[in-house]
């Protein structure tokens, strides 16, 4: 027989929540929640033509055939964000909206070398060995940086532009601290086809200003039904689940168990310097010390588990 003791953060009574929340989207607590159906058509709108008209604008400079699409852009936390960004990279901060908000566009060390290299009409091979960047060098990154700081602009399916402006030139983005620790960003990948082969251009955004910004400016041209579907998310998100403390088992002998009296003390399997497990409907999600807070237990999160 196997014997567990649980340590739950909420009363049983809320269950029977579960079965209302699973009519929604399983809610991913490391994953910042998606902009809704109206906000990401206009984003999807937006990042599409910013593709287009960056494509015009560099063609003017490059004789080379390349391409410019699309390719995904998803809501992340600003560490993860930073970490997915090349080491080698460089960068641009685009100011965007009267408010000025943040903009960080990023290439890697190779892909700059390369369209550096179209610029000057120079062809080779392979890719380029990523190296240091000449002012010369820098000079012609900033004007194809402009260019993309211009096409966000033009590209904004408002009824009028966006107002945006190229601040400056970043030599190691990864380091940059345009963004506070644990803002949602959105980030936009691009995919830039040369002779090479492909790479991909980053472009990461604040989420919550944006998604503000476009609710005021298309708050008459979303339907109603994106605006249902934030309050059901609101709903879902309120909703409260049972967070279950596994502190151990042990396994004793039926007979064993009969003889148990006060004072008799378990071994659990679980060592005192380990963290314990924390689990929504049975899916592990943190990694737990226990703590006291005056006369109540609880648990003091150490690290989250990756789905």
């Amino acid at each position: 027989m196997i014997v567990s003791t649980t340590f739950c953060s909420k009363n049983s009574m809320f269950s029977n929540a579960k079965g209302l929340a699973e009519m929604f989207e399983r809610l991913d607590f490391q994953t910042p929640r998606r902009p809704n159906a109206g906000s990401s058509r206009v984003l999807q709108q937006w990042h599409t033509e910013i593709c287009t008209r960056t494509q015009e604008r560099w063609e003017t400079l490059i004789t080379n055939d390349f391409q410019i699409h699309a390719h995904s852009m998803e809501p992340v936390t600003e560490h993860r964000a930073m970490q997915e960004l090349p080491a080698d990279g460089v960068g641009a901060r685009i100011s965007l909206g009267i408010s000025g908000m943040p903009c960080l566009v990023v290439v890697s060390g190779r892909l700059g070398r390369v369209l550096v290299e179209y610029v000057l009409n120079i062809q080779g091979k392979d890719w380029p060995k990523p190296t240091p960047f000449s002012p010369t060098e820098i000079a012609i990154l900033e004007i194809l940086f402009e260019n993309i700081s211009d096409a966000m602009s033009e590209s904004w399916p408002g009824t009028e532009p966006i107002p945006t402006t190229y601040q400056e030139f970043i030599e190691k983005p990864r380091r940059a601290r345009m963004f506070a620790n644990g803002t949602d960003l959105l980030v936009a990948k691009i995919r830039i086809t040369s002779d090479y082969g492909e790479e991909t251009l980053h472009w990461l955004m604040p989420k919550h200003p944006l998604e503000d910004q476009i609710s005021q400016e298309f708050a008459t041209v979303l339907p109603a039904s994106d605006h249902d579907l934030a309050a059901m998310v609101a709903v879902t998100e309120n909703i409260p689940k049972e967070i279950v403390v596994e502190l151990g088992s042990v396994e004793l002998k039926m007979s064993e168990i009969t003889e148990l009296w006060d004072g008799d003390v378990l071994m659990l399997n679980q060592s005192a310097f380990q963290p314990l497990i924390a689990s929504i409907d049975e899916r592990p999600k943190w990694k737990v010390t226990p703590v006291t807070v005056g006369p109540r237990l609880g648990f003091q999160v150490v690290e989250a588990i990756d789905d």
